[in-house]
């Protein structure tokens, strides 16, 4: 066995030693979601930790993303002073992920959620674009609640810190310079390191966290005109633009935008490379990146507005848009219904033609269907114990000589309004005495009644 010699062995220490201060030097952040009933945030999060498993709604929810390094957008320059990262080729790391419930009674649980340093936690507030007049009023009480929390646990040098880590974050953004532009030469240019202060209203709430608005279901988006979208969009980054937050437009249906906030979200906590620049072409794709947004872009979005008095379509007036939903009538309801008028239909009398008295002559009923499927919906109707009913059976005989009655008074109706020949009793029949007499005599009784009838015509 080969010894280890005091050189190797020195090698491995300070592997060995670079390996802890590196783990040691990268602050664990946190990304704490936010969002009412229904927002949708649940889902957005088990596919960013790519979780299909379903989960219980609790207080305060912990999951993890695992952040990687993609050194495909190392060719790209993005937040120049910020872009120095602690990670290499192949770490990775386990970025917690927290979901609270939006009532106040569990905002103190946020003290769980906290990381040390209050810059590395991200704050992401969800709001769904199936209620557009609830997205306001959802995220300026979710931000309050996250605002308050943050004041309660964090020491105040420590929100001046942060507040001041989020202003220069703003002033130092830049769009995305592609590789071609980003070379070695870029070290040989003077940067100005004079920042500009940001424009008035802008960050004018600051809570020292970053904060990330995401809008979710946009898939459902073509439920919403555009002159709607417009205005929510015009709303929401006004409302970004004075709390110094990004806007993401989510799909976790179509997964749309999902690896895209994945990535943000590595960016805002551990400051790694990010490529992606503003879009905000398509209504169910908007992404403003912090920083980007300003009063005279918006006020692009402003002029295509007619009102801005009313921010967004109340609930209850974008409800009376929507279809009237039918509902299903229940099914013996309507059997009963269909069996009464199928009884009806039968015992309704009817003006047969000559050819139809011969097919009767011949010994076919007239109108076949009519017994035939009143039994057919009389076995369909369960009664009150849940047992089908069993239909009574049908005399052939007796339903044709129904048909051949019902016939036969039409004809003599007719007879009566057109000839002043008076009516013999022998040309109507007695349907009781028809009943009480074998089907054999009422057929022969019927035939010759018809050969009768077609002498007299």
């Amino acid at each position: 066995m080969a010894m280890i010699t005091s050189d190797e062995e020195n090698i491995w220490t300070r592997i060995l030693s670079e390996v802890s201060a590196k783990i040691s030097s990268t602050v664990q952040g946190s990304v704490i979601v936010l969002g009412d009933e229904l927002s949708g945030k649940t889902s957005l999060v088990n596919r960013l930790c790519k979780d299909d498993r379903s989960h219980n709604n609790s207080a305060l929810e912990y999951n993890f993303m695992n952040i990687q390094v993609d050194y495909r957008d190392g060719s790209y320059a993005y937040q120049l002073a910020s872009a120095a990262t602690a990670f290499g080729p192949s770490d990775s790391m386990n970025l917690p992920v927290w979901i609270l419930d939006p009532k106040k009674e569990f905002a103190p649980l946020l003290r769980f959620a906290f990381p040390s340093q209050l810059s590395k936690c991200c704050i992401v507030l969800c709001a769904s674009l199936t209620q557009p007049g609830h997205i306001l009023p959802s995220l300026n009480k979710l931000y309050s609640i996250v605002s308050e929390q943050i004041k309660a646990f964090y020491d105040p040098k420590a929100i001046d810190e942060a507040k001041r880590a989020q202003i220069r974050f703003w002033q130092e953004y830049v769009e995305p310079i592609e590789s071609s532009m980003h070379t070695d030469n870029t070290s040989n240019l003077e940067i100005d390191n004079v920042l500009l202060p940001p424009e008035p209203n802008i960050l004018v709430e600051n809570c020292g966290a970053p904060v990330i608005v995401v809008i979710t279901k946009s898939d459902l988006h073509s439920e919403l005109s555009d002159e709607q979208l417009n205005k929510v969009q015009y709303h929401v980054r006004r409302f970004c633009l004075q709390h110094g937050a990004a806007l993401v437009y989510t799909s976790a249906k179509d997964e749309k935008n999902i690896q895209l906030l994945y990535k943000y979200l590595g960016h805002r906590v551990y400051s790694l490379p990010f490529t992606s620049p503003a879009y905000i072409v398509e209504k169910d794709s908007v992404f403003v990146p912090t920083g980007w947004d300003s009063e005279q872009k918006l006020g692009i979005i402003k002029e295509t507005l007619t009102d801005l008095d009313v921010p967004l379509l109340p609930q209850e007036e974008r409800a009376r848009h929507k279809e009237a939903l039918i509902e299903a009538e229940d099914e013996q309801s309507f059997l009963q219904k269909l069996a009464t008028t199928s009884v009806d239909i039968g015992a309704s009398p009817k003006r047969d033609s000559p050819a139809t008295a011969k097919l009767g002559a011949m010994g076919q009923p007239t109108d076949p269907g009519n017994g035939s499927l009143a039994s057919f919906f009389s076995n369909l109707i369960k009664s009150k114990d849940g047992k089908v009913q069993s239909a009574a059976p049908v005399d052939p005989g007796a339903h044709f000589q129904k048909i051949l009655a019902g016939g036969k008074q039409g004809g003599e109706n007719s007879s009566a309004a057109n000839s002043p020949r008076p009516s013999t009793g022998t040309e109507s029949l007695n349907l009781d005495a028809d009943e009480s007499l074998p089907s054999t005599a009422r057929s022969t009784e019927g035939e010759e009644e018809i050969d009768n009838e077609q002498k007299a015509a």
